[in-house]
């Protein structure tokens, strides 16, 4: 792959942009600082310029799978995914930061996934090296929340990686934030509980069972469905 290298890591899960637009090196290494690493063993993306095209990123994300490859579209970029993490090529508007993010949680969705781990889309905390994920979708309230928790190290309130590690699953934060524009190094923890948010007028904790938590995880893991079986 061709032009200047970027890795951004999120504990042991990398993503090498390699390109010759110096905007989005500057981008990387300006907003993600505290995330650039010399290590350079994950995927890599070949960014190329999308010409001729206006930044445009309010239009819908397309999604297509075919054979190994996991293709993604919208007005200001164009991807195209090894599906085993390992490689992807894409075209993306000079100077499209939204878009510049968003390839980039495909590809650390798809390389998580060599590392037993996951992204979800959740807010995190955490206190004495233990951790807690609140999964919801975006407006559920993760941010709000967040804001009002005391005695609690914020790690993220957008994205957060997991991954199995021997037999305990461990928390990292990413450089991926909402509203908190959260700037910190970065964080890891072990996985203590996971509470789901929910909106019912009412304030308090409802347990629920194993099958409905693993339904709740699932609707907000990033990733997990775009491989199937080998």
């Amino acid at each position: 792959m061709s032009g200047e290298r970027t890795t951004v890591a999120i504990g042991p899960v990398s993503v090498t942009m390699c390109t010759e637009q110096l905007w989005i090196h500057d981008h990387l290494r300006t907003e993600f600082s505290a995330y650039v690493t010399d290590d350079t063993v994950g995927m890599e993306i070949d960014l190329a310029p999308y010409a001729d095209v206006d930044i445009n990123d309010d239009s819908p994300i397309s999604v297509q799978k075919h054979g190994g490859k996991l293709t993604v579209k919208r007005g200001d970029f164009t991807a195209e995914y090894d599906l085993y993490g390992k490689s992807g090529r894409a075209k993306i508007v000079e100077g499209s930061v939204n878009g510049l993010n968003t390839l980039l949680k495909f590809a650390f969705a798809l390389s998580a996934l060599n590392h037993d781990g996951f992204f979800i889309h959740s807010a995190a905390v955490k206190s004495n090296g233990f951790g807690i994920v609140f999964p919801g979708k975006s407006g559920i309230g993760k941010t709000t929340l967040i804001r009002k928790i005391n005695n609690y190290s914020v790690m993220t309130d957008e994205f957060a990686l997991i991954v199995l590690n021997s037999d305990r699953w461990e928390l990292y934060s990413t450089p991926f934030h909402g509203e908190l524009n959260i700037s910190h190094q970065p964080q890891s923890a072990l996985l203590k509980k996971v509470m789901f948010l929910e909106r019912n007028g009412s304030a308090g904790l409802t347990e629920i069972s194993p099958a409905e938590s693993m339904h709740q995880m699932l609707r907000n893991i990033r990733g997990s469905v775009f491989r199937g079986r080998r």
